[in-house]
C-alpha cells in the first residue's frame, strides 16, 4: 500500500475477476498511460474519483496526527541520543510517535494544574506529596524527550529550546521542596520551581501563542527604554540636588539639639516636613544636619513619610520616587510632603512636569509602541508585497480546498454504501410511521412550530420582548435602604411574572431555531445562563418549601437578580439605541477575542501570586498590612493590585521594612505586568474593539426614523381612503372581481433634492427645445407615467420659485445691519480691521484681561477693597471691547444666516454672543453669583480658538473633542448601565449595612452594635460611598473603576457584619472578588472602550480636516511624504573660516580626538553630580564639586569656541545651542554663589537645580553621536507638539473647573482631606493642583466626600453665603451636593474625555512618525536629499538652474533606491522632463531654474513610482493643492514647465548662434572637422 494513500487514510480493497476487467475496459476506453496499481502509482485524484469503488477510507480522525507524527520524526536531528539511540532505533521512533499524542499533551495540562493547585494550598505533607509524585511524571517526560531529541549537544535538541530549558531547571529546583530550610537562598531556590506554572500556558496552543506575542513585545521595548533611562535619570539627579536631606526637615520639641545624647526630637504633633509649612509656635523647624548631628531615620517611620522611602538622599531613593511617577501612584503624598520644606510653586511646577513628561507622555508613548505594531506602516511599499501574498493565499486556499473536497467525497462514498442497505431495509417502515403519525396527528405538533418560528421573526414580539426586560429590570432595580413592605411585594409579584415569561421567550426561540442555531450568537449563552438560573432556583425553593414569588432574604434576591443579566440581551438586540447596540456587540466580540490574552494574564497573576508568597509569606501579619501575602487568596489580591497599580507602592514600603526583596518583587513584575503586559492587552484590546466597532456598523443599520415615519403616514393614509371607498360602496366592485382604477402611490417621497440640477437650469433660448417627435412619445406613454411626469413637472416649478425667494432672501441678507452692502467701503474697512492681526492680538489680550479678573476675583476678595473695584471697572471695559468685537464682526459679515455669518462661522462666535449679553446683563443690573461666574469663566475659550488658527494640532485637537462628545455620552449611558447591572447585586445585599460608629474615643471592641454606640455617646453614622440603592452603588463603582486609590472602599466593604453592628476588620474578605472583577470590567474594558472611541475619533477628524479622509492608502502616504517634503527648508552650507582665530576655533570644534574628549568630559561631569548624597563626607563632597567646577569652565570653553567658529544664523537655528550659549553663564554664577556661600537656602536650592537640569541637557551631545539612539530620541520628540497642543486645552478646561469650585468650595472646613494646606480650594494654584489630582484618577474620591459633608453630629458647620458671613465664621463652611455634579462631571470630562484625547494625540503623533519612517520615502532619505542640494546650493536660496538640476536628480535617484538609468537616460531625457512636470521661475538675473520643494517633490514622486511600479498617487483635485513657501516671493514664476526646457534651450542656442553670426564670431563646425579627420585618416 502506498504511504500516501496510508496518510490519507485510504486503503484498496482486493479486485475481484470482473472489476480488472471492467477497469482495464474503462482504462482502455479512455487512452490512459497508466494504472493504479501496487506501490509505484502515480497519485492522481481524477483516477480516483473515476473509481470510487476501488478505495475505502478508515480513520479519518487520524490523518493528521499521522501527518504530524512524520514530520516530527522528519526533525529528528540528533544521530544518537544518550550515546545509544539512532535515529532508526525503533524504541525511539515509538517514543517519538508516544510523545506526539495528543493524550499526552492532555495528562501534561491535568498534572500541570494538579502541581498548581499543590502550590496553592498551604504547605503540608499533602501539598509536598503531590508535588512529589508530579515530579516523577515530569522527570519521566524529560527522560523520554531527551531519548527522542537528544539532550545539548546537537541542534533540536531538548535543551535548545527556551520552554525545555526552563522545564527542566524546575525540575532541578522542585526537589528542594523536601528541605526544610527557611534560608533566604533556599527559598529562592524553592521559588524557581513555581516556573513550572508557566508550562500551562506552553501546553495550550492559543496561550502559548499569546505568551510568544508578549515576549516578542520586549523587542519593541528599545525604542522607548533608553530614553526612558536617560529621563528617569535626567529628573533623579535634578531631585537629587534639589531635595536633598529636606525629609530630615522637622518640627522639633526644643529650640536646640541634646549635644549629649547627640539628638534632636521630632514632635509627633506636627508629622510633616517644614519650612515653607510654619511649626506651631511651640516648635522649632530644623534639621540635626544643621549642627553636625547624625539623623535618627526612624522618626520618619509612618505611613505619612512613606516609612522613609520617599525621598532624595542619594541616587537609587530618587530614581525610586521618580519611578512611582512614572508608575502614577503616591504621587500627590510625595508633592504634599516636599512642598511643605520647599518653594511651593517650584516644587509643585518639577513634579508636575515629571508627571506629564514620565507618567502622560512616557507611558502613553509605550502604548503607542504597542498599538503602532497593528499599523500598516507603508502601503506603497507593500503594494506589490500584497498581491503576490493574495495570490499565494488563493492558490494554498484552493490546494486546501481541493483535498479536502476529495478528503469528504471519499468519505460520503464509504458511508453511503455502508449505509445504502439499511435505508433500502428502513424506508418501507419509515413510510409507515409517517402515515401513523400523519393519523396521529402530527399536524397539531408542525403548527406549533410553525407558531414558534413565526414568533420569533415577529418584530413586535422582540419589541414586547424588550419591553419585559426593561420592566423586569425596573422591578429588581428600584429597591433601596427603607423600602415598604407593600412596595417590595408588588415589585417582587411584577418581577415573578416578567420570569415567567422569560421562560415561554425561552422555549419559543429553541422550538423556532433549534439548540445549535440558538447558540450561534454568543450574547445567547448569558441570555439562557440568565434563565435557567431562575429555573434552578424555583425548584430549590420550592424543595427547601419557601415562599417562590416573595421572599426578603437577601441571598435569594441577589440569586432572583440574575437575570439583569438579560438587559445584555436588550442591549446587544435593541436597534432602536442604535450606537449602545453597536457598542454592546463590539464588546461582547472584542472580550471573545481575547479570550485567550485574558487566560495568560489569569496564569500570569497565579505565577506572580505564588512567587509572592513564597517569598514574603509570614514577613508581615494581616494587622500590620491590608495586603498581604502570607496566604494564596491575599497573594492572589495582591498580585493583581500591582497590574491593577492599585496602591502596591504602600505593600511595597511595608515588606521592604522587613526585607529588600519585597523592592525587587514589586519593581520587576511592575515593569513585567503592569508596564508591558497591560500595556499590550489595552493596545490589543484597542486594535480590536475599534475594528468590532467599523464591523458592527457595517452589518447592522440604523433604524431609518425618517423613512419609518413617512411609511407610517402612507399606511395612515391607505387605510383612511380605504375606509373611504368603502363607505362609496367601491369595496363592493373589489369584491365582485371588478378591477379599480389603480392609484399610484410611490414607495417613498420623491427626493428632489436629487434633482438639484434641474433647479439651477433656467429657460434659455439658445438651448434646443423638445421637438414634436419627443412630445409624441411622452403622449404615448403610459397614464402613470404622464401622472408621474406632471407631477414632478409642477414640483419642478414650485423649487423654481423657492429658490428665486432664496436668492432674493440672500440678497436682503447681504446687507448687514440693514444698512451696509457688500461694495460699501465702511464695511470693506471694517473687514480688514478684522483680519488684521492686531484685531487678533487684541482679542487675546481682552481674553487675558479676563482671565486674570477670574483668578483675582474670588469669594475671599473684600467688595469694598480697591483691588474689587478695580476688577469691576476692568469687567466694564472688557464687555464693552466684546461689544465693539461683536459690532465690527456684525458689521463685516452679518450677525446669522449667510456662511460666512458671525454666528454661524463657529461654536465659540455663538458662545461668546451669550457670554457678552450675559455680562450686559450683569454690568446693568450688579448682579453676581455662582452661574454668572461661571459663564463669564467660558471666555477663556476664546484661547482654544485662538491656538486653532496658529497650530494644526489644536485644530485637530478641538474638532475631535467636538466629535467625540456625542459617543462618549453614548458610551457613558452605556457604562451606567453595566454599573447598575452590577451595583444591584452588592445592593441586594448590603443595602442599609454600611454604617460606623463615630465620635467617641473608647477602644473598637467596647462597640460591637449600634446600641453601644449610642449608649457611648457616639453617633452611628453612614458611610458616603455603599450601596444602600442603585444610584449610590453606581456611584461607588464609578469611583472605584476611574480611581488610583479604591482600596480603602474595599475594605470598608469587606468590614460590613451586619444589620447594626459595627464593622469589624477583615470580617470578609471575599468582597475583594467583587471589586476585582468590576476594576477589570471598568478599568480595562471600559476605560479602553473610551479610549478607543476617542482615538478613532481623532484620526478620522484629523484625515478630514486635512482633505485626505477619502484618498486611498497609497495616495494617503504620497500626501504625507509630500508633506513632510514641504517641511523642509534649504540648509546653508557651512563654510570655513577666513580669519585666524575662526580657523582656530573650526579646528577646535572639528577635530574628532577633542570632540571625544568633549563627550567624556559630559559624562565624567554626569557622574559627578549623580555620586551625590546627604550628609557626605567633606573630602569627597568637595572633589565633586571641583571636578564639577572644571568641567563647567571646559564647558563655558567648548561653547565659546562654537559661537565663534559658526556662522550666527546657522548657530541659533538648532535649539541646543540657544540653551548652552545661555545656560552655561547661570551653571557659572551658581557655582560662584555656592562657593562664597551667599543667597537664601531656597533660592540657592532652586538655582542649583535649575543649573543642574542645564548641564544634564548636555548629554544629548553624546546622544547625538549616536544614529541609533538619536533616532530613538525623535521618537519622544515626535509626540510633544501634539502633546503640548493637548496640554493647552487641558489647562482651559482646568481653568473654568478651578475658577468654579473656588466659588463653590472655597469656604470649607479644613476636613480629612480637603485641609487648609496641600487640598483645599482657597487660592487659585493650589485648587488647580487639587483638581490635577482629581484628573490623574490619584484618591479624588476623597475630595468628594469631603466636599459633601453638612451638619451632623460629628460635624458641625455653617452655610456662608457671603463675604460678611465669612468675615464673621471664617473657614468653617459646609459642602454641598453640588459636589456630585462638579466632581463626576470634571471626572467625565477631564478624565475620560480630555486626557483620552490626550493619549490618541501621543497614538495619532507616533502613528505618523512610524509611517513616516516606514514610508516609501522616509525621513532619513530626505534629510540625505538635503545634504545634495546644498552641494549646488551652498547659500540655501532654494533655486537651481537646469544644469545643476541635472545633476541632483542622478544622486537623488541612487539616495531614493533607484537606478540613475532609469532617470538619466539621455534618450528619455525630453520624456522625463515632461512627466516631471516642474514649474520654471526666473530669478533676478533673467536665469531659468527650478525651486527646491518642486524639483524634490516631483523627483520623489516619479522615484516612488519607477521603484515601487504605483500610479495615481494623487486625485485629480489634489493635483492643484499647492504648498506656499516664502522664498517663493523671490523669484518670477514663468508660463513654461520642464518639459518645455528642452525647446526652451535649443531656441535660446539658435538665438545665441545668430547674434554671434551677425557680430561676426565664428563658432567651429563640428561635423567639417568630423569630415576633415575622416579624410586624413583614410590618407594615412
Amino acid at each position: 500500500m502506498s504511504s500516501t494513500y496510508r496518510k490519507l487514510g485510504i486503503e484498496f480493497k482486493p479486485f475481484t475477476k470482473d472489476q480488472i476487467s471492467d477497469s482495464i475496459a474503462q482504462i482502455q476506453s479512455m487512452r490512459l498511460e497508466q494504472i493504479l496499481v501496487g506501490e509505484s502509482e502515480q497519485f492522481d485524484w481524477n483516477n480516483l474519483l473515476q473509481k470510487p469503488e476501488l478505495v475505502d477510507c478508515v480513520n479519518l480522525d487520524q490523518i493528521q496526527p499521522e501527518l504530524e507524527e512524520e514530520k516530527q520524526i522528519g526533525k529528528l536531528s540528533a544521530k544518537k541520543t544518550l550515546f545509544l539511540f539512532k535515529i532508526d532505533d525503533p524504541f525511539r521512533r515509538n517514543v517519538t510517535t508516544f510523545l506526539s499524542k495528543k493524550g499526552l499533551s492532555n495528562f501534561i495540562i491535568g498534572i500541570t494544574i494538579l502541581n498548581i493547585v499543590a502550590y496553592c494550598i498551604p504547605q503540608s505533607k499533602l501539598s509536598i506529596g503531590i508535588e512529589v509524585v508530579c515530579n516523577i511524571f515530569f522527570g519521566v517526560e524529560i527522560i523520554l524527550r531527551v531519548i527522542s531529541q537528544g539532550l545539548i549537544f546537537e541542534e533540536n535538541t531538548y535543551l535548545k529550546d527556551k520552554w525545555n530549558f526552563i522545564h527542566f531547571i524546575t525540575f532541578i529546583f522542585s526537589w528542594f521542596i523536601l528541605l526544610d530550610s527557611d534560608h533566604i537562598i533556599f527559598k529562592i531556590f524553592k521559588a524557581i520551581r513555581l516556573l513550572r506554572v508557566i508550562r500551562l500556558p506552553v501546553e495550550i496552543t492559543p496561550i502559548k501563542i499569546q505568551l510568544d506575542a508578549y515576549i516578542s513585545s520586549f523587542s519593541k521595548l528599545g525604542i522607548v527604554i533608553v530614553p526612558f533611562i536617560f529621563f528617569l535619570l535626567f529628573f533623579s539627579v535634578i531631585g537629587l540636588h534639589f531635595f536633598m536631606g529636606l525629609t530630615t526637615m522637622r518640627c522639633r520639641i526644643t529650640p536646640e539639639p541634646d549635644y549629649e545624647n547627640g539628638e534632636w526630637e521630632a514632635s509627633e504633633e506636627a508629622p510633616h516636613l517644614c519650612g515653607i509649612f510654619e511649626c506651631p509656635e511651640h516648635l522649632t523647624c530644623g534639621s540635626p544636619y544643621q549642627y553636625g548631628l547624625k539623623w535618627n531615620e526612624k522618626e520618619n517611620d509612618s505611613e505619612e513619610f512613606m516609612w522613609n522611602f520617599s525621598r532624595f538622599d542619594n541616587l537609587p531613593q530618587s530614581l525610586l520616587v521618580i519611578f512611582t511617577y512614572f508608575c502614577l501612584i503616591g504621587w500627590s503624598e510625595t508633592n504634599y510632603m516636599f512642598w511643605k520644606a520647599m518653594p511651593t510653586y517650584f516644587t509643585a511646577g518639577f513634579f508636575l512636569m515629571v508627571l506629564v513628561f514620565l507618567a502622560f507622555i512616557f507611558s502613553n508613548l509605550l502604548l503607542a509602541t504597542f498599538y503602532e505594531s497593528f499599523i500598516v506602516k507603508s502601503s506603497i511599499k507593500n503594494s506589490h508585497l500584497k498581491v503576490k501574498k493574495q495570490q499565494q493565499q488563493i492558490e494554498t486556499e484552493i490546494q486546501q480546498k481541493k483535498q479536502q473536497q476529495m478528503t469528504d467525497r471519499l468519505a460520503l462514498m464509504s458511508k453511503k454504501r455502508k449505509s445504502m442497505k439499511k435505508e433500502q431495509t428502513q424506508n418501507t417502515n419509515f413510510t409507515l410511521y409517517f402515515q401513523d403519525q400523519q393519523s396521529l396527528g402530527i399536524k397539531n405538533r408542525i403548527s406549533f412550530t410553525n407558531i414558534s418560528n413565526e414568533l420569533s421573526e415577529s418584530i413586535y414580539f422582540a419589541f414586547f420582548n424588550n419591553v419585559v426586560i426593561i420592566l423586569c429590570t425596573l422591578s429588581i432595580v428600584i429597591d433601596y435602604d427603607g423600602i415598604d413592605d407593600a412596595t417590595l411585594v408588588k415589585l417582587q409579584i411584577i418581577e415573578f411574572c416578567c420570569t415567567l415569561y422569560f421562560y415561554f421567550e425561552l422555549l419559543i426561540f429553541l422550538f423556532a431555531r433549534g439548540f445549535r442555531n440558538y447558540f450561534k450568537k454568543q450574547v445567547n449563552y448569558l441570555d439562557f445562563l440568565a434563565i435557567i438560573s431562575q429555573l434552578i432556583l424555583f425548584c430549590v425553593l420550592y424543595a427547601l418549601e419557601e415562599n417562590v414569588i416573595i421572599n426578603q432574604n437577601r441571598t435569594i434576591q441577589l440569586f432572583k437578580a440574575i437575570k439583569l443579566i438579560r438587559v445584555i440581551k436588550f442591549s446587544y438586540s435593541a436597534k432602536i439605541f442604535y450606537h449602545i447596540s453597536i457598542l454592546t456587540r463590539a464588546a461582547i466580540q472584542t472580550i471573545s477575542k481575547l479570550k485567550s490574552i485574558i487566560s495568560l494574564w489569569i496564569v500570569f497573576a497565579i505565577f506572580v501570586a505564588l512567587l509572592g508568597n513564597a517569598l514574603l509569606k509570614q514577613q508581615l501579619s494581616d494587622h500590620e498590612t491590608v495586603i498581604h501575602y502570607n496566604d494564596f487568596g491575599n497573594s492572589l489580591m495582591g498580585a493583581f493590585n500591582i497590574f491593577y497599580n492599585e496602591e502596591w507602592h504602600l505593600t511595597m514600603y511595608r515588606y521592604g521594612r522587613v526585607t529588600p526583596i519585597s523592592f525587587i518583587y514589586h519593581i520587576i513584575f511592575i515593569l513585567l505586568g503592569q508596564v508591558i503586559f497591560i500595556k499590550l492587552l489595552s493596545a490589543v484590546f484597542l486594535n480590536e474593539f475599534t475594528k468590532q466597532v467599523k464591523i458592527q456598523e457595517q452589518n447592522v443599520r440604523p433604524i431609518e426614523y425618517k423613512q419609518t415615519a413617512i411609511e407610517l403616514i402612507t399606511t395612515i393614509r391607505n387605510f383612511t381612503r380605504c375606509v373611504q371607498l368603502s363607505r362609496q360602496g367601491i369595496l363592493r366592485n373589489l369584491r365582485l372581481n371588478k378591477r379599480p382604477t389603480k392609484i399610484i402611490q410611490p414607495e417613498n417621497q420623491m427626493d428632489l433634492d436629487n434633482l438639484d440640477f434641474l433647479k439651477e437650469q433656467q429657460p434659455n433660448p439658445n438651448q434646443p427645445q423638445f421637438n414634436e417627435n419627443e412630445n409624441d412619445e411622452f403622449l404615448h406613454q403610459p397614464q402613470p407615467i404622464q401622472q408621474r411626469s406632471r407631477d414632478l413637472s409642477v414640483q419642478l416649478d414650485q423649487n423654481i420659485q423657492t429658490s428665486q425667494q432664496q436668492i432674493q432672501t440672500r440678497i436682503q441678507v447681504m446687507k448687514t445691519m440693514y444698512l451696509f452692502k457688500l461694495d460699501n467701503q465702511f464695511r470693506q474697512h471694517v473687514q480688514e480691521i478684522i483680519k488684521s492681526k492686531i484685531f487678533k492680538v487684541l482679542g487675546f489680550i481682552a481674553v487675558g484681561l479676563s482671565a486674570v479678573r477670574i483668578i483675582l476675583l474670588t469669594p475671599m476678595l473684600d467688595p469694598h477693597s480697591d483691588l474689587y473695584t478695580s476688577l469691576d471697572i476692568l469687567y466694564i471695559i472688557t464687555t464693552a471691547l466684546y461689544c465693539l468685537f461683536i459690532v465690527l464682526h456684525i458689521i463685516a459679515h452679518g450677525l446669522f444666516g449667510q456662511g460666512d455669518a458671525f454666528l454661524t462661522q463657529s461654536f465659540y462666535n455663538v458662545l461668546n454672543f451669550i457670554i457678552t449679553a450675559v455680562e450686559i446683563v450683569v454690568v446693568a443690573t450688579s448682579t453676581r453669583n455662582h452661574v454668572i461666574n461661571f459663564i463669564s469663566s467660558l471666555r477663556v475659550f476664546e484661547f482654544i480658538k485662538l491656538g486653532a488658527e496658529v497650530t494644526h494640532s489644536i485644530k485637530y485637537a478641538q474638532i475631535a473633542l467636538i466629535n467625540a462628545l456625542v459617543k462618549m455620552v453614548q458610551l457613558s449611558i452605556f457604562c451606567f448601565i453595566l454599573f447598575i447591572l452590577y451595583g444591584t447585586f452588592a445592593m441586594k445585599l448590603l443595602k442599609g449595612l454600611n454604617y460606623y460608629c463615630t465620635g467617641i474615643e473608647l477602644e473598637e471592641n467596647e462597640i460591637h452594635s449600634k446600641i453601644d454606640c449610642m449608649d457611648y455617646g457616639g453617633s452611628w453614622q453612614k458611610h458616603r460611598l455603599g450601596f444602600d440603592n442603585i444610584l449610590d452603588s453606581a456611584l461607588t463603582l464609578f469611583v472605584t473603576v476611574t480611581s488610583e486609590g479604591w482600596s480603602p472602599i474595599m475594605e470598608q466593604i469587606w468590614s460590613i457584619r451586619g444589620q447594626n453592628k459595627t464593622p469589624e476588620e477583615n470580617y470578609n474578605r471575599y468582597w475583594a472578588i467583587y471589586f476585582q472583577v468590576i476594576f477589570f470590567i471598568g478599568n480595562t474594558c471600559m476605560l479602553n472602550m473610551f479610549i478607543g472611541l476617542v482615538v478613532s475619533t481623532y484620526d478620522e477628524s484629523k484625515l478630514k480636516a486635512e482633505g485626505t479622509f477619502e484618498l486611498e492608502s497609497n495616495q494617503r502616504e504620497w500626501f504625507d511624504i509630500k508633506k513632510s517634503i514641504h517641511k523642509l527648508q534649504p540648509k546653508v552650507k557651512s563654510r570655513k573660516p577666513k580669519t585666524f582665530i575662526r580657523k582656530i576655533a573650526f579646528f577646535l570644534i572639528k577635530n574628532v580626538y577633542l570632540k571625544k574628549i568633549y563627550l567624556m568630559i559630559i559624562f565624567i561631569n554626569t557622574l559627578s553630580l549623580s555620586l551625590r548624597y546627604v550628609n557626605q563626607e567633606y573630602h569627597f563632597k568637595r572633589s565633586l564639586e571641583i571636578i564639577n567646577f572644571v568641567c563647567i569652565i571646559i564647558f563655558i570653553f567648548e561653547i565659546v569656541i562654537r559661537f565663534i567658529a559658526k556662522d550666527f544664523k546657522i548657530y541659533f537655528k538648532e535649539l541646543i545651542n540657544i540653551i548652552e550659549i545661555f545656560g552655561i553663564w547661570i551653571c557659572l554664577a551658581e557655582r560662584i554663589i555656592d562657593e562664597n556661600g551667599n543667597g537664601e537656602f531656597y533660592f540657592t536650592r532652586c538655582f542649583k537645580a535649575f543649573s543642574v537640569a542645564i548641564q544634564m541637557l548636555r548629554n544629548f551631545r553624546i546622544i547625538k553621536r549616536f544614529n541609533k539612539i538619536e533616532r530613538l530620541f525623535h521618537s519622544i520628540f515626535s509626540v510633544i507638539p501634539n502633546a503640548l497642543s493637548m496640554l493647552y486645552i487641558m489647562f482651559v478646561f482646568l481653568f473654568i473647573y478651578t475658577s468654579l469650585g473656588i466659588d463653590i468650595f472655597c469656604y470649607l472646613r479644613p476636613q480629612k482631606y480637603i485641609d487648609d494646606f496641600d487640598v483645599h480650594f482657597r487660592k487659585f494654584t493650589t485648587a488647580m493642583f487639587s483638581l490635577v489630582r482629581v484628573a490623574s484618577s490619584e484618591l479624588w474620591w476623597e475630595l468628594l466626600v469631603d466636599a459633601l459633608h453638612i451638619q451632623s453630629p460629628d460635624f458641625a458647620c455653617i452655610e456662608i453665603e457671603t463675604y460678611e458671613d465669612f468675615q464673621k465664621y471664617g473657614y468653617n463652611g459646609c459642602g454641598t451636593k453640588l459636589a456630585y455634579v462638579y466632581f463626576i462631571t470634571f471626572h467625565l470630562i477631564f478624565s475620560l474625555v480630555l486626557l483620552n484625547l490626550f493619549i490618541a494625540s501621543i497614538l495619532g503623533a507616533y502613528e505618523e512618525h512610524a509611517k513616516q519612517e516606514q514610508n516609501a520615502i522616509s525621513k532619513y532619505q530626505l534629510n540625505d536629499v538635503l545634504s545634495y542640494w546644498v552641494d549646488y546650493d551652498p547659500y540655501g536660496t532654494g533655486f537651481l538652474n537646469y544644469k545643476q538640476f541635472w545633476k541632483l536628480s542622478s544622486q537623488i535617484a541612487i539616495c531614493f533606491g533607484v537606478s540613475g538609468k532609469d532617470l538619466l537616460n539621455p534618450a528619455n531625457k525630453k520624456n522625463f522632463l515632461k512627466i516631471l512636470n516642474i514649474p520654471l521661475y526666473e530669478e533676478k538675473n533673467g536665469l531659468l531654474g527650478y525651486l527646491f520643494h518642486d524639483v524634490i517633490v516631483s523627483l520623489t514622486k516619479i522615484s516612488v513610482e519607477l521603484k515601487y511600479g504605483v500610479k495615481d498617487l494623487e486625485k485629480k483635485n489634489q493635483l492643484d493643492t499647492e504648498f506656499h513657501h516664502d522664498y517663493y516671493n523671490q523669484f518670477v514664476k514663468t508660463q513654461y514647465n520642464s518639459g518645455q526646457m528642452t525647446a526652451i534651450i535649443y531656441l535660446q542656442n539658435k538665438a545665441r548662434t545668430l547674434i554671434n553670426k551677425r557680430r561676426g564670431i565664428n563658432f567651429l563646425n563640428i561635423e567639417a572637422l568630423k569630415q576633415e579627420l575622416q579624410q586624413q585618416a583614410e590618407n594615412q
